[in-house]
């Protein structure tokens, strides 16, 4: 399960090392500038970040779910997912070990306006993500969404890899 206790929180703008992701990120915090207040999903241009729009998702809070429900997903989300998530709760398709922890993260940023920023290796799996998830609001201004941008890599196998797989 998520640690609030064990969240490192660090001041200043973030670095993400993709354009996309800095475009995504310098875009969400001149919206929470401009007004001093977590922005809004109705504030949101998407002609403004066409750079990050393939990469862009937004997840719905379902409280008396205990879930997530993804209403947005680009086109390389859903790729990397090798399906559309568009519509699923993240309970369909997060690991179960990692459902309670993703929950418990994105109910911490809403609650705290915080942004995460994340730039996970593959350690040992096929897919690497550099990642960076804000808070949003609904139109009625109370804080339920999360709006991410996610840039996925994959590491292709080795013939020899490819080789001591199970059929």
């Amino acid at each position: 399960d998520f640690d609030p206790d064990a969240v490192r929180i660090e001041p200043g703008p973030l670095t993400p090392v993709e354009p996309a992701l800095q475009a995504f990120y310098s875009y969400w915090r001149g919206l929470l500038l401009a007004t001093g207040e977590m922005p809004r999903r109705d504030q949101i241009e998407p002609a403004d970040i066409a750079v990050s729009l393939p990469h862009v998702w937004i997840y719905r809070a379902l409280p008396e779910e205990s879930d997530f429900l993804c209403v947005l997903s680009g086109e390389q989300i859903n790729a990397a997912w090798n399906r559309n998530v568009m519509g699923l709760r993240t309970s369909e398709f997060v690991q179960p070990h990692e459902h309670a922890f993703v929950q418990g993260r994105w109910r911490f940023l809403q609650q705290n306006c915080l942004v995460v920023y994340c730039n996970h290796d593959a350690r040992g799996r096929y897919k690497s993500v550099e990642r960076v998830v804000c808070p949003l609001r609904d139109r009625d201004g109370v804080a339920r969404m999360i709006f991410g941008a996610s840039i996925h890599s994959f590491n292709r196998l080795t013939e020899q890899e490819m080789a001591t797989l199970p059929l």
